[in-house]
């Protein structure tokens, strides 16, 4: 299965591992992340804004256990990963397994620029 979420400034969660935390017999295996900015590489009416090259965008991704925070020092896995406008990242060599309640969790520089999208197998 896949979820997908359009990232904006706020941190908010693109897969949240379903069952009630500590349930050791739910588990989510993350088998692949893309990351897209769908901003048009030839717009040059886009001004560089947040530190980017005009259209790129800046994402910060965390993997969050049940009942913590996303937080730059504890749990963040990608740190001001810049995007280049039109272009696409994969992530699908390493596989990450989720528990109940577990999820990932993501922000953009700009707003409705980029596309996240996880790959999930239940375990």
């Amino acid at each position: 299965m896949i979820e997908n979420k359009q990232l904006t400034v706020d941190i908010e969660p693109i897969y949240t591992s379903p069952g009630t935390p500590g349930d050791v017999n739910v588990q989510s295996a993350i088998t692949t992340m893309i990351f897209c900015n769908t901003t048009d590489p030839d717009d040059s009416t886009i001004a560089p804004t947040s530190g980017a090259y005009g259209g790129d965008t800046n994402i910060d991704v965390y993997l969050v256990k049940a009942g913590a925070t996303p937080d730059p020092t504890v749990n963040a896995i990608m740190k001001n990963l810049r995007i280049p406008a039109g272009e696409t990242v994969f992530f699908d060599t390493e596989r990450i397994v989720l528990g109940a309640g577990e999820s990932i969790q993501a922000r953009s520089t700009e707003n409705n620029k980029v596309i996240a999208t996880v790959s999930i197998l239940p375990v």
